[in-house]
């Protein structure tokens, strides 16, 4: 009975709680930027008085439910699974409903379940896009449905986005082969027309070619498909030719695990025979195998974290706080492992001292 006669928190007593102003706690309630320390203080007070918005108040301003979609190209793709989940288990912490949806890399079917999230008055769309789609982005826009899109920026849209910078990470595994002796290095990737995949790409080339010459293209296998199978194609293949890479460098996690069995298969052994390391994802996930690899960390939890955060400072703000975009930029980081090693020839060099 106490506990149904509870009084309901306010904003007034979340400031007595932080010691903060009403208009400070008001302002992060409805989107605005504020420290770093403010939000962590405001958080912890809605946690501990269990503050609650007056969702019959929030939706008739807003003119949505809590409900949120995520939309993603393929949830077989560990950067896909592993982000779903982790955004899927914050927003409902957070009070919201979501629905994944895969489009199985598929414009019409990434058109159909967006459909289905705007007739459901979605309060937010979540986007993972393996190829931006035009009318897809247009009609959410129109639509006036608040849109997150995951990855690097869509020419022509302004919306809320959220991605992981690997560009240093990048430099530092290239400074690794450089100094391991490298300069055969192969290449394995998904498809060049794909945003992330292009542009993944370009950074390693810009940065091998600060240490190197230049990275032979032969040595670069663009795949129609990023699976664990495709990876351990690839690299047979690779290590099939006539002049092999003495190291590999995958361009995500799935292709990364595919060459890793491929290579053990053949019996070359990491490092000593050939150098292995790509782009994986930082989960929580560990094991003896990968620990043993040199990997740019995707930090996906944090990513799904941010994303998290801002749907639901859209959600609080209601249609005023849909107007102002925000970029999420979270950094990867490079875990150094025991995969980079010199090319076996570099190895009998230092051993003789020639």
């Amino acid at each position: 009975m106490a506990e149904s006669k509870r009084k309901t928190a306010t904003i007034k007593d979340i400031a007595r709680e932080t010691n903060l102003s009403p208009s400070t706690v008001s302002n992060y309630l409805n989107g605005h930027k504020v420290r770093e320390s403010t939000r962590l203080l405001i958080e912890a007070a809605i946690e501990k008085l269990q503050y609650r918005v007056n969702e019959a108040a929030r939706e008739v301003r807003c003119g949505r439910s809590r409900i949120v979609g995520i939309i993603v190209p393929n949830l077989q793709m560990d950067y896909a699974r592993s982000f779903a989940l982790h955004a899927r288990y914050q927003l409902e912490r957070m009070g919201f409903i979501t629905l994944v949806y895969d489009c199985n890399s598929s414009d019409a079917e990434e058109m159909k379940y967006v459909e289905r999230m705007m007739r459901r008055r979605a309060c937010a769309i979540i986007s993972l896009p393996f190829n931006p789609h035009t009318e897809v982005y247009q009609m959410v826009m129109e639509n006036g449905t608040p849109l997150i899109t995951i990855g690097d920026p869509i020419e022509t849209f302004n919306t809320d986005r959220a991605a992981i910078d690997d560009t240093p990470a990048f430099k530092e595994m290239i400074s690794d082969l450089y100094d391991a002796g490298h300069t055969r290095v192969g290449v394995i990737m998904g498809q060049l027309d794909h945003s992330v995949m292009g542009r993944r790409l370009q950074v390693f080339k810009d940065c091998f070619e600060e240490n190197f010459d230049s990275l032979d293209d032969n040595l670069i296998l663009s795949l129609p498909c990023q699976t664990v199978d495709s990876g351990y194609t690839a690299a047979y293949q690779m290590m099939d030719s006539p002049n092999p890479p003495t190291a590999i460098v995958c361009m995500n996690s799935e292709l990364l695990t595919g060459a890793h069995i491929a290579l053990m298969e053949r019996g070359l052994r990491i490092p000593d025979d050939i150098s292995l390391c790509g782009v994986g994802i930082n989960d929580g996930r560990d094991n003896a195998s990968s620990r043993r690899l040199s990997i740019i960390q995707q930090p996906i939890a944090r990513l799904a974290e941010g994303v998290a955060q801002r749907v639901r400072q859209i959600y609080i703000a209601g249609k005023d706080g849909s107007d102002l975009k925000v970029s999420i930029e979270i950094m990867a980081t490079y875990r150094r492992a025991q995969s980079i090693a010199p090319p076996p020839h570099k190895k009998k060099q230092i051993t003789t001292g020639d």
